[in-house]
């Protein structure tokens, strides 16, 4: 440590400078003259030079930043001393384990009454936590709690005041799903809640409402408020954490760091609502270019009739949320699907965004029936639980597998797909069984294992409702994945969601809304800079 860095204690100008430090840490940003004023009331015997001159001693040293003639302590100074605090306790001490950057706590309630749930729940996290919440993720069961509007705001209520009872400035925000993940199980009925406190972690959480308008203004808004809300919290911030890993890390070890995640939320597709999440991802990226990406699109558990998006106790039902998440912290993500290739190959000839008309030149509906040897009114009883196991690949120039999952068919014999088909694409009949889709579980924590270390104390889960469900149909358990996440990670956080289609940014770097796969963001304990 620089012995610039802290105020020379041994000099005799070392008081003025310390009771800067100290007025500084209480009220900011303040003139030279308010400074003056205040050190007065300690030194009786004091000069307005004197003070004056102890302020630039303190800008040289980079202790103090002045902006418009006010004063206040560098960002960079703090976050250096509380660096240096903690290695001098560890060397002094003997500790040998890491510091803690990253507290959490985790709930769940099942309770039949929803305010009730989102109240034991949040309770539940923050008794872990043991701190006032900094953020929080909250998902909820959509055909338990949101059967209709006043009982999901009822939840969204008592989980808003539960959070601000313990931190008034609490952000946080969640989604009715198809299932929640948590460490304390895959439930099927509950409000699953996970608190955070950290000061390596900072969001913003943006909302573009009335999506269904305009869905590409619904993504640039939500994109453009999280940018907004994010930069409230420290313009400093974001320069300080590029400045420490430039600092000390190697270049090669640069490229990988990633402090920028941003987190989505979509509506999910119900009888009469069809999203248009290509044009949401497009409006984003508007606003944040390529960065990783990672959410899932609300469920109500397979109902079709209404989904809800939660965004700091407000309750929405067609809206877009983007979460832009900025740490110092290590940051990790992987995604898989656990479907695998068949040999049946078909080429899209007609299609005008989610809709196929014709492959191979046919009626789209009767071929698919073709290749699952079935008539097209069995295809139509069966569909549901045929595409669950059987939805269609494209191949990206990395050779991993987009799914493409079919949704309904039409009178004419097209097909209505959950995500965007593009015409001349080359589709691929996939397969699962139980063992891939639990081995792509395993696959995605071994992938983030592998990035950040064994020891993760949180990871972020974005699960697609499919996945259980196909389990179920092949006689598995529909939590057997819970048995696969307790085995990887026994001592991590976990909070997650089945959803109704998930969005990421994929190894060949393209970003796009995805079907039945796994999505995991893992957050480590370890600093970009260490």
């Amino acid at each position: 440590m620089s012995p610039s860095i802290m105020p020379d204690l041994a000099s005799s100008k070392s008081t003025i400078r310390n009771l800067i430090v100290k007025i500084l840490g209480e009220h900011w940003p303040l003139s030279a003259r308010q400074l003056y004023s205040l050190v007065r009331e300690e030194l009786k015997i004091v000069t307005y030079q004197g003070v004056h001159k102890a302020l630039g001693l303190l800008l040289d040293e980079g202790v103090i930043t002045r902006e418009d003639k006010r004063y206040r302590l560098s960002v960079d100074w703090i976050r250096e001393m509380r660096i240096l605090s903690e290695n001098l306790e560890r060397n002094y001490t003997g500790r040998v384990e890491p510091l803690s950057y990253l507290y959490s706590g985790s709930g769940v309630s099942s309770d039949p009454d929803a305010s009730t749930a989102g109240k034991k729940a949040t309770e539940s996290a923050l008794r872990e936590l043991a701190r006032p919440p900094d953020f929080a993720l909250v998902f909820c069961h959509g055909s338990t709690y949101a059967k209709n509007d006043e009982r999901v705001k009822s939840l969204v209520k008592a989980v808003d005041e539960t959070l601000k009872k313990r931190n008034p400035n609490c952000r946080w925000f969640g989604f009715t799903t198809d299932g929640e993940i948590s460490d304390k199980g895959c439930f099927f009925n509950s409000c699953s809640v996970l608190a955070l406190k950290s000061d390596h972690l900072f969001f913003g959480v943006g909302v573009g409402d009335n999506a269904s308008k305009d869905f590409f203004a619904a993504g640039k808004q939500a994109a453009a408020s999280a940018a907004t809300d994010l930069k409230n919290i420290d313009p400093y911030l974001e320069r300080y954490m590029r400045f420490l890993a430039v600092k000390r890390k190697q270049p090669e070890a640069l490229l990988k760091t990633k402090p920028h995640v941003l987190l989505t939320v979509f509506p999910g597709p119900v009888r009469n609502y069809q999203p248009n999440e290509e044009e949401l991802l497009r409006g984003i990226q508007e606003v944040t270019g390529i960065q990783p990406l990672f959410g899932g699109s609300a469920s109500d558990s397979a109902m079709f009739k209404q989904t809800y998006q939660f965004a700091n106790g407000k309750v929405y039902k067609d809206a877009c949320i983007v979460v832009a998440l900025l740490s110092d912290l290590k940051l990790a993500f992987s995604i898989r699907h656990g479907l695998k290739p068949t040999k049946k190959q078909v080429l899209v000839t007609k299609a005008v965004g989610n809709r196929v008309f014709s492959l191979d030149g046919k009626p789209a509906a009767r071929v698919y029936a073709k290749l699952l040897g079935l008539s097209v009114p069995e295809l139509k009883k069966k569909l549901f639980k045929l595409i669950i196991r059987f939805p269609f690949g494209m191949a990206d120039p990395l050779g991993h597998y987009w799914i493409k999952t079919p949704f309904a068919v039409n009178p004419d014999y097209s097909l209505v797909f959950l995500n965007k088909v593009p015409q001349n694409a080359l589709l691929v009949l996939m397969d699962s069984d139980e063992k891939s889709i639990l081995d792509s579980t395993k696959a995605v924590l071994t992938d983030i294992k592998t990035k950040l270390g064994p020891d993760i104390p949180l990871i972020v889960l974005f699960d697609c409702g499919s996945r259980p469900r196909a389990l179920s149909t092949i006689r598995a358990s529909a939590s057997s994945e819970f048995e696969v996440f307790k085995k990887e990670l026994p001592a991590s956080k976990i909070i997650g969601a089945y959803t109704h289609g998930e969005q990421a940014l994929i190894p060949s770097g393209t970003i796009g809304q995805h079907n039945q796969t796994i999505i995991a963001l893992g957050i480590s304990n370890e600093l970009i800079s260490e």
